[in-house]
């Protein structure tokens, strides 16, 4: 549905001086929503933080488009389970397309959410585990009523453009780049990745360390997410 949104909105509602808006959105939604919301807080608790900052990482994470912090989580601690073998979710050594597109996400259906009974209790991640689609398309509707040109320009354009993001992470990083160890899996970091990901494109460094609070290891590496995690969000940080 947001890629139809997405589409019809362009062709009769385009308009260039909205893009700041697309900007900001891919910001929240991207680097806060889905990189330290759904990723390192959520999925791998890399850091503490205060209520009100926890409730401003869950809205934003709505707009990510991950389906929420629950469901995004079980897939991703899955992921990282089975990286790279047949049980891999994004399977993207055979099938980058779908992997790039989400395709061959797993259903709620097959979700194994015992994988994530430790995030269960955190404010809200159990009434959007049943309620995201009302949520997230009703936001889109009331914005739409408001300023549809805000809502296509603010939400539905950068939730696509942080599918593309995880979706170029889920190939490239596990097809092309270089590495900093030795994992059993085939993770790479990819620079090219990395400089739209705000840390995500690292994606080799988070495999090695899944639980610190940033994908940083060398000097030359940049971590926007992490910076932001350190300085501007967290209590405590895990290394």
């Amino acid at each position: 549905p947001i890629y139809l949104l997405a589409i019809l909105g362009i062709i009769f509602y385009w308009d260039p001086s909205y893009l700041i808006y697309t900007l900001i959105g891919y910001v929240l939604f991207g680097m806060v929503g889905l990189e330290i919301a759904h990723h390192r807080y959520y999925c791998h608790r890399s850091f503490t933080c205060s209520q009100g900052v926890e409730w401003f990482l869950l809205i934003c994470s709505i707009f990510a488009v991950g389906g929420g912090p629950l469901y995004w989580s079980a897939l991703h601690r899955t992921h990282h389970k089975t990286a790279d073998t047949d049980k891999d979710p994004h399977r993207p050594f055979d099938q980058p397309v779908l992997s790039f597109l989400h395709c061959n996400d797993r259903s709620r259906s097959e979700i194994d959410w015992r994988t994530v009974k430790d995030i269960v209790h955190k404010p809200g991640v159990l009434f959007l585990a049943d309620h995201y689609n009302k949520v997230y398309f009703g936001t889109l509707f009331i914005a739409g009523l408001i300023d549809i040109k805000f809502c296509l320009f603010f939400f539905v354009i950068p939730g696509i453009l942080v599918l593309w993001a995880t979706g170029l992470i889920n190939v490239f990083g596990h097809l092309w780049g270089y590495r900093n160890f030795e994992t059993l899996d085939n993770t790479r970091n990819n620079t090219f990745v990395n400089l739209f990901t705000f840390g995500g494109g690292l994606h080799h460094n988070h495999h090695y360390r899944s639980q610190s609070y940033t994908t940083q290891v060398k000097w030359y590496e940049h971590d926007l997410a992490g910076w932001t995690i350190k300085y501007l969000l967290a209590k405590e940080v895990r290394t």
